[in-house]
């Protein structure tokens, strides 16, 4: 989701990021309170100070989720649970954690500490609404703070609905994690009922669609849907995370893969290992240990005509932690490692010795069917 965001700058030592998803809903909030809500609010102005009231709204709005979320990552940093990054996305921000609470009280205080920045944001508006003369007086400034304080409101009060992943949600799975000391139940659960109100949310917006109001439905919708698949998402990878559980690497992996040697033409390894078998990855061996990969890719950067007189370590990629993983690692990594790289395979290493090759392809088909026979509700 959010591949595709880029980097603004960095604020005590975490990436602050934006998805182009933000820009979009961000113009879309700036034409609205510039054409609707402020000229409603404070009629008589000249066009361009409601234009001037919006953009600084919709920066004070983006400035206001960042804090949100930079509430969290310092009360998670506190607690050992590091934040890598802040992204500003289409519903929101979305702080990455690099690993999960270790304890149910330090989640529950960092699940709390967004709404409430939030509430002391919006505190810190409304005194600021008030200290520049009012919205009666000075409107154009008044005016924005009044609004971002009202919104910092709405914003503490939405996080705290009970629906995980959101900030509420989390902190019901921290005291369904203190009552059954499990974090995996507790998340399942959790999840469960962020599935079924973002259900009730998309709802409530086919509601608002059909009875008119168009708008505030479809948004609905998305936010709704947005939840559900986040809570369903989060379901069962607790799933997959408690199926894996206790097994490593070697229980999934293929033994004595189809190696290449690091001295072989690309016109032999076309013929004898490309065509034959067909994987997107070859380990490429030299003086008995892995030196790199090779697959069409590589390939397909020679010209044919040079293919006899290429060896494969001329093309190969050299080997790097990200494409390899070690043999008594348990097979949860393996899979966290292939998805967040783009992999579909990943050398198994045992003391620099190659051992095996283990497979997304392979690892999913034998999850499916371990997930078939573990019923759901066993886990939870």
């Amino acid at each position: 989701m959010f591949g595709n965001s880029f980097r603004l700058f960095k604020l005590f030592g975490i990436d602050i990021r934006i998805n182009p998803g933000w820009a979009v809903i961000a113009t879309l909030v700036a034409w609205s309170l510039a054409q609707g809500t402020f000229p409603e609010l404070y009629a008589g102005l000249d066009t361009r100070a409601y234009w001037a009231m919006a953009l600084i709204a919709v920066l004070g709005l983006g400035i206001s989720i960042i804090v949100h979320e930079l509430a969290h990552s310092l009360v998670g940093a506190r607690f050992g649970t590091p934040v890598s990054s802040i992204t500003l996305f289409m519903f929101g921000g979305v702080a990455a954690l690099e690993q999960e609470p270790k304890a149910p009280v330090p989640e529950l205080l960092m699940a709390l500490a967004g709404p409430a920045m939030s509430l002391f944001l919006s505190g810190l508006f409304f005194s600021a609404s008030v200290a520049v003369g009012g919205v009666e007086q000075f409107p154009i400034r008044a005016g924005v703070f009044h609004y971002l304080a009202l919104l910092n409101m709405v914003l503490a009060i939405f996080n705290l609905v009970p629906a995980f992943p959101m900030d509420g949600g989390r902190a019901l799975r921290a005291a369904i994690w203190a009552a059954t000391g499990d974090i995996r139940t507790a998340t399942m659960r959790a999840a469960k009922v962020g599935k079924f109100i973002g259900t009730g949310f998309m709802l409530a917006g086919l509601f608002a669609v059909l009875t008119g109001n168009l708008l505030a439905g479809i948004w609905w919708i998305l936010i709704g849907g947005f939840i559900r698949a986040s809570a369903i998402g989060a379901f069962f990878n607790t799933r997959i995370e408690t199926v894996l559980d206790g097994l490593p690497v070697t229980r999934f992996m293929t033994v004595a893969p189809d190696t290449v040697p690091s001295d072989l033409t690309l016109a032999e390894f076309v013929e004898h290992h490309l065509y034959r078998f067909g994987h997107d990855m070859f380990p490429v061996m030299k003086a008995g240990k892995p030196a790199g990969t090779i697959g069409l890719g590589e390939v397909r950067q020679v010209p044919r005509e040079a293919w006899t007189q290429t060896l494969t370590r001329d093309v190969m990629t050299p080997l790097t932690p990200v494409k390899t993983i070690a043999a008594h690692e348990p097979a949860m990594n393996a899979l966290i490692q292939m998805q967040a790289n783009g992999l579909n395979r990943l050398l198994v290493i045992d003391n620099e010795t190659l051992v095996g090759v283990i497979v997304l392809k392979d690892l999913m088909e034998l999850l499916s069917v371990k997930l078939a026979l573990e019923p759901a509700s066993k886990s939870a």
